[in-house]
Protein backbone atom coordinates (compact mmCIF):
# COMPACT_ATOMS: atom_id res chain seq x y z
CA UNK A 1 0.00 0.00 0.00
CA UNK A 2 1.53 3.32 -0.75
CA UNK A 3 2.59 6.27 1.43
CA UNK A 4 0.16 8.96 1.98
CA UNK A 5 1.21 12.34 1.31
CA UNK A 6 1.78 13.66 4.78
CA UNK A 7 3.28 9.85 5.62
CA UNK A 8 5.76 11.17 3.03
CA UNK A 9 6.09 14.61 4.17
CA UNK A 10 7.06 13.00 7.47
CA UNK A 11 9.67 10.98 6.60
CA UNK A 12 11.40 14.00 4.61
CA UNK A 13 14.82 15.64 6.42
CA UNK A 14 13.94 18.78 8.30
CA UNK A 15 15.06 21.94 6.48
CA UNK A 16 16.99 24.37 8.26
CA UNK A 17 15.86 28.03 7.66
CA UNK A 18 18.16 30.50 5.99
CA UNK A 19 18.05 33.40 7.45
CA UNK A 20 17.31 31.98 10.65
CA UNK A 21 13.91 32.30 12.76
CA UNK A 22 13.74 35.63 13.93
CA UNK A 23 13.93 36.36 17.63
CA UNK A 24 11.04 37.25 19.88
CA UNK A 25 12.62 40.80 21.51
CA UNK A 26 10.95 42.62 23.92
CA UNK A 27 11.44 46.06 25.26
CA UNK A 28 8.60 45.65 28.35
CA UNK A 29 10.73 42.87 29.62
CA UNK A 30 8.45 39.78 28.63
CA UNK A 31 9.96 36.61 27.27
CA UNK A 32 8.83 35.05 23.38
CA UNK A 33 7.44 32.00 25.55
CA UNK A 34 5.17 34.88 27.38
CA UNK A 35 4.07 36.11 24.02
CA UNK A 36 3.81 33.12 22.32
CA UNK A 37 1.09 31.92 25.17
CA UNK A 38 -1.64 34.68 24.48
CA UNK A 39 -5.27 34.51 24.58
CA UNK A 40 -7.56 36.20 22.44
CA UNK A 41 -11.28 36.19 22.81
CA UNK A 42 -14.19 37.47 20.13
CA UNK A 43 -17.11 39.04 21.94
CA UNK A 44 -19.11 40.75 19.02
CA UNK A 45 -18.12 39.59 15.56
CA UNK A 46 -20.50 40.56 12.28
CA UNK A 47 -20.12 41.41 8.67
CA UNK A 48 -18.98 44.65 9.85
CA UNK A 49 -17.26 45.19 12.77
CA UNK A 50 -15.17 42.57 15.43
CA UNK A 51 -15.39 43.45 19.09
CA UNK A 52 -12.22 41.36 20.76
CA UNK A 53 -9.57 40.78 23.69
CA UNK A 54 -6.48 39.66 23.70
CA UNK A 55 -3.21 40.04 26.46
CA UNK A 56 -2.70 43.36 25.49
CA UNK A 57 -6.05 44.64 25.56
CA UNK A 58 -9.47 44.96 24.23
CA UNK A 59 -10.47 46.19 20.50
CA UNK A 60 -13.85 47.83 18.97
CA UNK A 61 -12.67 48.16 15.29
CA UNK A 62 -14.07 47.71 11.46
CA UNK A 63 -13.07 44.68 9.80
CA UNK A 64 -12.88 46.62 6.56
CA UNK A 65 -9.70 49.14 7.35
CA UNK A 66 -9.37 48.51 10.72
CA UNK A 67 -10.13 51.91 12.21
CA UNK A 68 -11.80 51.63 15.55
CA UNK A 69 -11.48 51.75 19.50
CA UNK A 70 -8.56 50.37 21.03
CA UNK A 71 -7.79 50.14 25.27
CA UNK A 72 -4.67 48.97 26.20
CA UNK A 73 -3.22 46.99 29.16
CA UNK A 74 -0.56 49.39 29.80
CA UNK A 75 -3.35 52.40 30.04
CA UNK A 76 -3.05 53.44 26.35
CA UNK A 77 -6.57 54.52 24.55
CA UNK A 78 -5.93 54.25 21.19
CA UNK A 79 -8.54 56.02 18.40
CA UNK A 80 -7.80 55.14 14.71
CA UNK A 81 -9.88 56.74 11.60
CA UNK A 82 -9.93 54.72 8.40
CA UNK A 83 -9.01 56.64 4.85
CA UNK A 84 -13.01 56.97 3.93
CA UNK A 85 -12.42 54.59 1.25
CA UNK A 86 -14.42 54.52 -2.35
CA UNK A 87 -14.20 57.99 -2.96
CA UNK A 88 -15.32 59.41 -0.25
CA UNK A 89 -13.99 62.73 0.45
CA UNK A 90 -15.82 63.19 3.61
CA UNK A 91 -14.79 59.64 5.38
CA UNK A 92 -11.28 59.23 7.76
CA UNK A 93 -11.97 62.15 10.19
CA UNK A 94 -12.40 61.99 13.91
CA UNK A 95 -15.55 64.07 14.59
CA UNK A 96 -16.68 64.83 18.42
CA UNK A 97 -19.68 66.88 19.48
CA UNK A 98 -20.47 67.99 22.90
CA UNK A 99 -23.08 69.58 23.85
CA UNK A 100 -22.34 70.85 27.23
CA UNK A 101 -18.20 71.64 26.88
CA UNK A 102 -15.42 70.04 27.58
CA UNK A 103 -12.88 69.47 30.23
CA UNK A 104 -9.61 68.02 29.25
CA UNK A 105 -6.68 67.89 31.97
CA UNK A 106 -3.65 65.62 30.68
CA UNK A 107 0.08 65.17 30.61
CA UNK A 108 2.54 66.38 27.62
CA UNK A 109 0.78 66.29 24.19
CA UNK A 110 2.34 66.03 21.16
CA UNK A 111 -0.07 66.85 18.04
CA UNK A 112 1.31 66.67 14.61
CA UNK A 113 -1.32 67.50 11.55
CA UNK A 114 -0.35 67.31 8.07
CA UNK A 115 -2.19 69.60 5.24
CA UNK A 116 -4.03 67.68 2.46
CA UNK A 117 -5.81 68.65 -0.71
CA UNK A 118 -7.84 65.73 -1.23
CA UNK A 119 -9.71 66.63 2.04
CA UNK A 120 -13.31 67.85 2.55
CA UNK A 121 -12.58 71.55 2.70
CA UNK A 122 -9.77 71.59 -0.04
CA UNK A 123 -11.19 69.67 -2.83
CA UNK A 124 -9.74 67.30 -5.42
CA UNK A 125 -6.57 65.41 -5.35
CA UNK A 126 -3.67 64.41 -3.20
CA UNK A 127 -0.49 65.24 -1.36
CA UNK A 128 1.93 63.25 0.89
CA UNK A 129 4.06 64.60 3.56
CA UNK A 130 6.82 65.87 1.14
CA UNK A 131 4.32 69.15 -0.51
CA UNK A 132 1.71 69.09 2.61
CA UNK A 133 2.15 72.32 4.50
CA UNK A 134 2.56 74.74 1.55
CA UNK A 135 -0.48 75.92 0.66
CA UNK A 136 -3.06 73.27 2.30
CA UNK A 137 -4.92 73.49 5.45
CA UNK A 138 -3.70 71.81 8.26
CA UNK A 139 -5.42 73.19 11.38
CA UNK A 140 -8.03 75.93 11.71
CA UNK A 141 -10.52 76.67 14.88
CA UNK A 142 -13.49 78.85 15.22
CA UNK A 143 -14.24 80.27 18.83
CA UNK A 144 -17.45 81.59 19.44
CA UNK A 145 -16.66 83.97 22.41
CA UNK A 146 -13.21 85.02 24.70
CA UNK A 147 -9.92 82.56 24.58
CA UNK A 148 -7.78 82.83 27.17
CA UNK A 149 -4.36 80.91 27.16
CA UNK A 150 -1.92 80.43 30.12
CA UNK A 151 1.42 79.09 29.77
CA UNK A 152 3.91 78.62 32.95
CA UNK A 153 7.39 78.42 30.71
CA UNK A 154 7.83 79.42 27.22
CA UNK A 155 5.69 79.60 24.52
CA UNK A 156 7.00 78.98 21.20
CA UNK A 157 5.65 80.05 17.62
CA UNK A 158 7.18 78.90 14.38
CA UNK A 159 6.21 79.14 10.77
CA UNK A 160 6.75 79.85 7.49
CA UNK A 161 4.07 83.05 7.51
CA UNK A 162 2.28 84.47 10.55
CA UNK A 163 -0.70 86.66 10.17
CA UNK A 164 -2.45 88.58 13.45
CA UNK A 165 -5.78 89.87 12.10
CA UNK A 166 -7.29 92.09 14.38
CA UNK A 167 -10.42 93.27 13.63
CA UNK A 168 -10.50 96.12 16.40
CA UNK A 169 -7.30 96.18 18.12
CA UNK A 170 -4.31 94.49 18.99
CA UNK A 171 -2.36 94.89 22.11
CA UNK A 172 1.28 93.10 23.36
CA UNK A 173 2.04 93.62 27.10
CA UNK A 174 5.24 92.17 28.48
CA UNK A 175 6.54 92.46 31.86
CA UNK A 176 9.80 93.24 31.22
CA UNK A 177 10.69 93.79 27.24
CA UNK A 178 9.08 93.19 23.92
CA UNK A 179 12.07 92.19 21.60
CA UNK A 180 11.75 92.42 17.73
CA UNK A 181 14.59 90.45 15.93
CA UNK A 182 14.32 90.72 12.13
CA UNK A 183 16.18 91.60 8.90
CA UNK A 184 13.78 94.15 7.81
CA UNK A 185 10.58 95.87 9.94
CA UNK A 186 7.34 97.58 7.82
CA UNK A 187 4.68 99.57 9.59
CA UNK A 188 2.25 100.63 7.98
CA UNK A 189 -0.53 102.73 9.97
CA UNK A 190 -2.01 105.68 9.79
CA UNK A 191 -0.87 107.02 12.74
CA UNK A 192 1.67 106.37 15.44
CA UNK A 193 1.82 107.24 19.40
CA UNK A 194 4.85 106.60 21.29
CA UNK A 195 4.82 107.11 25.40
CA UNK A 196 8.01 106.30 27.11
CA UNK A 197 9.88 108.19 29.81
CA UNK A 198 13.26 107.27 27.80
CA UNK A 199 13.92 106.34 24.55
CA UNK A 200 17.60 104.96 23.45
CA UNK A 201 18.47 104.83 19.59
CA UNK A 202 21.29 103.35 17.67
CA UNK A 203 21.86 103.12 13.94
CA UNK A 204 25.26 102.05 13.04
CA UNK A 205 24.85 102.58 9.25
CA UNK A 206 22.07 105.43 7.91
CA UNK A 207 19.02 106.82 8.68
CA UNK A 208 16.36 108.49 6.21
CA UNK A 209 13.14 109.96 6.94
CA UNK A 210 10.79 111.41 4.39
CA UNK A 211 8.36 113.45 6.05
CA UNK A 212 6.20 116.66 5.20
CA UNK A 213 6.27 118.40 8.65
CA UNK A 214 8.49 117.52 11.22
CA UNK A 215 7.84 119.20 14.50
CA UNK A 216 9.15 118.52 17.60
CA UNK A 217 8.19 120.10 21.05
CA UNK A 218 10.07 120.64 24.54
CA UNK A 219 7.77 122.22 27.37
CA UNK A 220 10.08 121.31 30.27
CA UNK A 221 12.17 124.31 30.88
CA UNK A 222 15.05 121.93 31.50
CA UNK A 223 14.74 120.28 28.15
CA UNK A 224 17.82 120.16 25.81
CA UNK A 225 18.24 119.14 22.28
CA UNK A 226 21.98 118.09 21.74
CA UNK A 227 23.75 117.00 18.04
CA UNK A 228 27.15 115.63 18.91
CA UNK A 229 29.05 114.02 16.08
CA UNK A 230 32.29 113.51 14.70
CA UNK A 231 30.81 114.17 10.87
CA UNK A 232 29.56 117.06 9.28
CA UNK A 233 25.79 118.41 8.45
CA UNK A 234 24.18 119.33 5.80
CA UNK A 235 20.82 121.25 5.86
CA UNK A 236 19.10 121.82 2.41
CA UNK A 237 15.95 124.01 2.59
CA UNK A 238 13.93 125.20 -0.60
CA UNK A 239 11.95 127.52 1.55
CA UNK A 240 12.46 130.11 4.47
CA UNK A 241 14.52 129.36 7.92
CA UNK A 242 13.43 131.32 10.40
CA UNK A 243 15.09 130.83 14.31
CA UNK A 244 13.94 132.73 17.41
CA UNK A 245 16.09 132.39 20.87
CA UNK A 246 15.04 133.52 23.60
CA UNK A 247 18.09 133.07 24.98
CA UNK A 248 21.44 133.89 23.48
CA UNK A 249 23.70 132.37 20.96
CA UNK A 250 27.18 131.16 21.15
CA UNK A 251 28.82 129.97 17.73
CA UNK A 252 31.96 128.83 18.21
CA UNK A 253 34.15 127.87 14.55
CA UNK A 254 37.40 126.04 14.69
CA UNK A 255 38.14 125.75 11.27
CA UNK A 256 39.80 122.66 11.30
CA UNK A 257 39.40 119.43 9.15
CA UNK A 258 38.73 115.99 10.06
CA UNK A 259 37.94 113.55 7.41
CA UNK A 260 36.72 113.75 4.20
CA UNK A 261 35.43 117.35 4.51
CA UNK A 262 31.75 118.09 2.98
CA UNK A 263 33.06 122.04 1.92
CA UNK A 264 35.55 121.92 -0.10
CA UNK A 265 37.06 125.49 -0.23
CA UNK A 266 38.99 125.95 3.00
CA UNK A 267 39.94 129.83 2.84
CA UNK A 268 37.46 130.91 5.23
CA UNK A 269 36.20 129.82 8.65
CA UNK A 270 32.20 131.26 8.33
CA UNK A 271 30.91 132.17 4.99
CA UNK A 272 27.36 133.93 4.74
CA UNK A 273 25.96 134.51 1.22
CA UNK A 274 23.22 136.16 0.79
CA UNK A 275 22.70 135.69 -3.21
CA UNK A 276 19.15 136.64 -3.70
CA UNK A 277 18.15 138.99 -6.29
CA UNK A 278 16.69 143.07 -5.03
CA UNK A 279 16.05 143.34 -1.51
CA UNK A 280 16.05 139.66 -1.02
CA UNK A 281 19.61 139.88 -1.83
CA UNK A 282 20.26 142.35 1.19
CA UNK A 283 22.15 141.66 4.51
CA UNK A 284 21.15 142.87 7.96
CA UNK A 285 22.41 142.89 11.04
CA UNK A 286 20.56 144.59 13.85
CA UNK A 287 21.28 144.49 17.57
CA UNK A 288 19.40 146.21 20.83
CA UNK A 289 23.26 147.53 22.50
CA UNK A 290 26.36 146.98 20.94
CA UNK A 291 27.36 145.63 17.75
CA UNK A 292 31.35 144.79 17.60
CA UNK A 293 32.87 143.02 14.53
CA UNK A 294 36.48 142.46 15.95
CA UNK A 295 39.85 140.15 14.70
CA UNK A 296 42.12 139.57 17.12
CA UNK A 297 45.37 138.64 14.41
CA UNK A 298 44.68 140.47 11.27
CA UNK A 299 41.63 142.97 9.54
CA UNK A 300 38.39 143.83 9.04
CA UNK A 301 37.26 144.03 5.86
CA UNK A 302 33.87 146.22 4.30
CA UNK A 303 34.06 145.33 0.80
CA UNK A 304 31.57 146.13 -2.06
CA UNK A 305 32.12 145.44 -5.43
CA UNK A 306 29.70 147.10 -7.18
CA UNK A 307 28.37 149.79 -5.66
CA UNK A 308 28.60 151.73 -2.03
CA UNK A 309 29.52 151.01 1.57
CA UNK A 310 27.68 152.97 3.66
CA UNK A 311 28.35 153.68 7.81
CA UNK A 312 25.17 156.02 9.31
CA UNK A 313 24.18 156.61 13.28
CA UNK A 314 21.73 158.79 14.42
CA UNK A 315 24.41 160.33 16.90
CA UNK A 316 28.32 159.16 16.87
CA UNK A 317 30.21 157.51 14.62
CA UNK A 318 34.08 157.46 16.51
CA UNK A 319 36.84 155.19 14.56
CA UNK A 320 40.07 154.58 16.76
CA UNK A 321 43.06 153.31 15.64
CA UNK A 322 46.85 152.47 17.63
CA UNK A 323 48.66 153.40 14.79
CA UNK A 324 47.47 154.88 11.12
CA UNK A 325 43.86 155.78 9.79
CA UNK A 326 44.07 155.56 5.96
CA UNK A 327 40.89 156.91 3.81
CA UNK A 328 41.33 156.09 -0.21
CA UNK A 329 39.24 156.94 -2.94
CA UNK A 330 39.61 156.46 -6.95
CA UNK A 331 37.98 159.82 -7.47
CA UNK A 332 36.72 162.00 -4.69
CA UNK A 333 36.90 162.50 -0.97
CA UNK A 334 34.15 164.36 0.96
CA UNK A 335 33.48 165.07 4.42
CA UNK A 336 30.93 167.59 5.36
CA UNK A 337 29.18 168.74 8.21
CA UNK A 338 25.85 170.24 7.97
CA UNK A 339 25.35 171.19 11.11
CA UNK A 340 28.67 171.83 13.01
CA UNK A 341 32.42 172.34 12.46
CA UNK A 342 34.70 170.02 10.85
CA UNK A 343 38.15 169.60 13.42
CA UNK A 344 41.48 167.82 12.00
CA UNK A 345 44.03 167.62 14.70
CA UNK A 346 48.11 166.21 14.75
CA UNK A 347 50.26 165.92 17.39
CA UNK A 348 53.38 165.65 14.85
CA UNK A 349 52.03 168.21 11.81
CA UNK A 350 49.50 168.06 9.51
CA UNK A 351 49.71 168.02 5.32
CA UNK A 352 47.11 169.30 2.70
CA UNK A 353 48.84 168.84 -0.81
CA UNK A 354 47.10 168.09 -4.53
CA UNK A 355 49.23 166.87 -6.87
CA UNK A 356 47.27 168.43 -10.34
CA UNK A 357 44.71 171.48 -9.53
CA UNK A 358 44.32 174.06 -7.08
CA UNK A 359 43.96 173.80 -3.57
CA UNK A 360 40.84 176.16 -1.98
CA UNK A 361 40.67 177.46 1.01
CA UNK A 362 36.51 179.12 1.83
CA UNK A 363 34.89 181.23 4.47
CA UNK A 364 31.52 182.02 2.87
CA UNK A 365 30.60 183.34 5.99
CA UNK A 366 33.52 184.12 8.09
CA UNK A 367 36.93 184.87 8.39
CA UNK A 368 40.38 182.61 7.35
CA UNK A 369 42.67 182.33 10.22
CA UNK A 370 46.32 180.98 9.85
CA UNK A 371 47.87 180.61 12.94
CA UNK A 372 51.60 179.16 12.86
CA UNK A 373 55.17 180.35 14.59
CA UNK A 374 56.19 180.74 10.92
CA UNK A 375 53.98 181.43 7.88
CA UNK A 376 55.36 180.65 4.67
CA UNK A 377 53.87 181.87 1.37
CA UNK A 378 55.68 180.98 -2.06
Amino acid sequence: MADTKSEEINKQEIVNPSPPNETNTNTDGSTAEENVDTEYSILINNERITLSTDITGAALVDKLQGHGLHIQQNGDIIVLSGSGGKGKACGGRMLINTKGGQITKTGPTVVERTGDDKNAVEGKGSNNETGAGASQLAHSEINYGDVESETHGEYYIRARDIVIDAVDSLTLKAGSQIVIDTGDLIMNAANIRKFTDAEYEEITSQKESIVKEDTTRQYDPRATQVVAGSGSISRKVMGDYKAWIKGVCDLQIMGQTLGMPLIKNRTFGWNVGVNGVGSAGSFHLTAKDLVKIGSTLKNVELTSTVKDVKVTAKQNIEFNATKDIKSTAGVNTEIKSTAGKVDVEAKTGASIKTTSGNLELQATAGNVDIDGLMIYLN
